[in-house]
């Protein structure tokens, strides 16, 4: 259109081809003109609650995609709803053209760890297929109660959702099997911590039931929560370690070994071993104090911030630190990671633990670990991990038979783990594992 004058007839044809691969609608378009014409464009639309990625390619021709915001205007919206972005092609014209769209809508994973630094560290990588909102359940959820504002739950925590109510947690499960919301669960525990075994057992039988998928942080952590419940044989496992935290750190302001000892009154020229994290049943720290008490090795230092309250700190100024633990900004936890040589990681390989997230700052900082013979341990931080044992004896042997190449072992193994256990490589198997779940209540 040129003015008010129609432009003549563009004699033409088009051949359009539509196909759906798993969640992705595909569109082939050829088309073809007696001569090029002004412009060619191909705008798919988009609307607020159903975000989607589009990828373009051009198979004939050429052209020049864009992602548009359009939220607000009065071309894209009506009396009761608006389009938010508009996802465009815009072809160089030509008498020959031919492209393909892929369209899929992102997964709307309603998370019951929304805002957690899990949450938070894992998300951004899987941005491209999955968009995280916050819980639909639970004692906090948003208002969606015909779950409409998602398309499968990614539970982490079920204490979390209905602490310890079994009648809720089942009450729940229903509303989702109702509405056909699959429930991808990240087993981070094997029980919760506070550990009333005949209280929370059946809430988690009942969700390892109903669970779509289950993602394990280990091997071993899969085989020992496939023991302890019965889930369905449609649910699908994945193993997908447990990522680290060494970037989160750095933006908490990490400062460099002298400024951290200087802020916690530390003396340099120590081999200090930290010891972080909430307190845990079966957190040794008693045994650990005491094998460093009884260690032969005037050079070493322990620094505590994790105690529960029940335990007797030997007399010893080896322990330059033993401080009840308490919730501190993250500044304050990485100046204290900083001013350690090694993390210590004294679990009882016994217990009912299945992760801990401590395991990611030591990786994440490239710090050896001084660790028990815990399955998880071994298993996840493989040579970045010193064995140590688990008694006050095979620590305090530990110890004194430990060297600097063995340190400095350790310190490259976890460089390299740290790597292998960026978000950014376990966005993506998380991703798949998601869609995989929300296809097969598709299938089933």
């Amino acid at each position: 259109m040129e003015g008010e004058d129609v432009a003549p007839p563009l004699a033409g044809s088009r051949t359009v081809n539509l196909s759906v691969e798993g969640r992705t609608i595909v569109l082939r378009d050829e088309l073809a003109f007696e001569r090029p014409p002004e412009a060619v464009a191909m705008a798919i639309p988009e609307v607020e609650d159903v975000p989607l990625h589009v990828d373009w390619s051009v198979e004939v021709g050429e052209g020049q995609p864009a992602s548009i915001p359009v939220g607000g205007l009065k071309e894209w919206r009506s009396a009761w709803s608006q389009l938010t972005r508009v996802h465009q092609l815009d072809l160089t014209p030509a008498t020959a053209l031919a492209y393909t769209a892929r369209v899929t809508p992102l997964i709307r994973a309603g998370s019951t760890a929304f805002g957690h630094h899990y949450h938070d560290s894992l998300y951004p990588h899987m941005s491209a297929r999955v968009v995280g909102r916050p819980s639909p359940i639970g004692w906090d959820a948003v208002d969606d109660p015909a779950f409409r504002s998602v398309d499968l739950l990614h539970l982490h925590w079920p204490e979390w959702v209905a602490f310890d109510d079994l009648d809720a947690h089942q009450a729940l499960i229903a509303r989702l099997a109702d509405a056909d919301v699959p429930v991808v669960w990240t087993a981070h525990n094997l029980t919760p911590h506070d550990k009333r075994a005949e209280v929370y057992e059946p809430i988690y039988a009942a969700w390892a039931a109903a669970a779509d998928a289950v993602i394990h942080h280990s091997a071993w952590g899969e085989a020992r929560m496939r023991e302890r419940y019965r889930f369905a044989d449609r649910c699908l496992h994945r193993v997908i370690p447990h990522g680290h935290f060494g970037d989160m750190w750095g933006d908490a302001g990490l400062p460099d070994r002298a400024e951290a000892e200087g802020r916690l009154g530390l003396t340099p020229n120590k081999l200090r071993i930290g010891v972080v994290g909430a307190p845990r049943a079966e957190k040794l720290t008693q045994r650990l104090m005491e094998g460093v008490a009884a260690c032969g090795r005037d050079d070493v230092e322990l620094v505590c911030w994790s105690l529960g309250g029940d335990e007797t700190v030997p007399d010893d100024p080896r322990i330059a630190i033993a401080e009840r633990y308490r919730m501190v900004d993250r500044g304050v936890y990485a100046t204290r990671l900083a001013a350690c040589d090694a993390l210590a990681l004294i679990f009882d390989e016994h217990g009912d633990m299945l992760t801990t997230g401590a395991a990611g700052d030591s990786v994440g900082l490239g710090l050896p670990t001084l660790r028990s013979n815990w399955g998880y341990l071994v298993e996840h931080l493989g040579e970045a991990g010193i064995p140590v044992g688990q008694t006050p004896s095979s620590i305090a042997a530990a110890f004194d038979a430990l060297t600097d190449d063995a340190l400095e072992r350790a310190r490259t193994a976890a460089r390299r783990r740290r790597a292998e256990l960026d978000w950014s490589v376990l966005g993506p198997p998380t991703a798949e594992l998601f869609e995989a779940a929300i296809l097969a209540r598709g299938d089933a």
